[in-house]
């Protein structure tokens, strides 16, 4: 189960939110009242036009906008700036904004941004 902006909902492993429409699993729901997306829960695979927070673990993850994420075990790519707490696994972070990473925790994952990088790792 995952909480987007308050509701819940069943499942939640991949997410998909392009111009305003919400997909959880491929079923698609409605949070046209809500233009900043935050979800509270572990996902797979998230893919969304703007801006993202993640309170959970997140797998995979593309935003046109920033993304903030407690846990990143996989692949990241944004637009914006990439703010995540704790990175695990061999993944790639790429960011149009700056890359900042709390706890670099296992694997050989990789940073790249167009500005500044806050901390890198070899």
């Amino acid at each position: 189960m995952i909480v987007i902006n308050g509701k819940s909902y069943r499942g939640g492993s991949n997410i998909s939110i392009k111009n305003g429409k919400v997909n959880i699993d491929g079923e698609v729901v409605d949070l046209s009242d809500s233009p900043v997306i935050r979800i509270e829960g572990n996902i797979n695979n998230l893919e969304v036009d703007g801006s993202i927070e993640v309170f959970g673990n997140c797998q995979n993850a593309s935003a046109g906008g920033s993304i903030k994420a407690d846990t990143i075990n996989g692949t990241v790519k944004a637009g914006g700036s990439v703010k995540v707490q704790n990175l695990h696994g061999d993944g790639k972070i790429q960011a149009g904004g700056s890359v900042k990473i709390e706890n670099k925790i296992t694997g050989t994952s990789t940073t790249e941004s167009d500005f500044d990088i806050s901390k890198t790792f070899s």
